[in-house]
């Protein structure tokens, strides 16, 4: 694995500024394709009702309702009441019940 790092460190160094920034735009388009890949199946599983966590900080560990799923997010409420959370689908994972 660090060989090829190393390989791939040593091929960025002979490129040129403007090879490196279309690289770059491309390295961007893909992970904006990927992310928007991501929500668009997460807005297709996503049903208002269904429980769910959400990867953010303030929020590890709390389980959430989904109130309402709308373009690019959702709103979500602690199934233990509390505020209504507007969260992007991406951050959002289902939670599995046994």
């Amino acid at each position: 694995m660090d060989i090829e790092i190393t390989r791939q460190s040593a091929m960025l160094e002979t490129m040129t500024i403007e090879e490196l920034r279309q690289l770059n735009e491309e390295v961007i388009a893909t992970i904006n394709h990927k992310r928007k890949m991501a929500s668009m199946a997460m807005k297709a599983r996503l049903l208002p009702g269904m429980l769910v966590e959400a990867d953010h900080p303030r929020l590890v560990g709390q389980t959430f309702e989904v109130v309402q799923v709308k373009r690019t997010k959702a709103n979500i409420r602690n199934v233990e009441g509390g505020p209504i959370y507007s969260i992007p689908m991406s951050m959002l994972s289902e939670v599995v019940t046994s």
